[in-house]
């Protein structure tokens, strides 16, 4: 990793779920996080967490507690907001999502 640039074939990645691996790199900036989700991915459980990404491949089917029912592709913003249930369901071919965690921008970050 150099001072501007992130080479990603140099991160450990993690299987975070059946299904499912990830990536995450951290700077003085903040998080970048890479999720990678098999063909035939299913979430078991709800979750709760804030996601803000970008839908590089493939597409995700993401189901909300409240009913709604939303499909991310390639070229989309994931903004799913803390405390928004939901289950992640991905068809027949594999998605790949970039996940942006930045630090509180109080902290000095712009």
């Amino acid at each position: 990793m150099s001072a501007y640039r992130i080479d990603l074939s140099d991160v450990t990645w993690t299987d975070s779920a059946p299904g499912l691996k990830t990536a995450s790199v951290s700077t003085g900036l903040g998080t970048l996080k890479v999720a990678v989700f098999a063909a035939g991915f299913k979430d078991e459980d709800w979750c709760a967490a804030a996601h803000f990404g970008y839908c590089l491949a493939g597409e995700a089917e993401v189901e909300f507690e409240s009913g709604d029912t939303v499909v991310f592709r390639p070229g989309d913003v994931v903004s799913i907001p803390a405390g928004a249930r939901h289950k992640t369901t991905v068809g027949k071919a594999e998605c790949r999502i970039v996940f942006f965690i930045e630090k509180d921008k109080r902290n000095g970050n712009s």
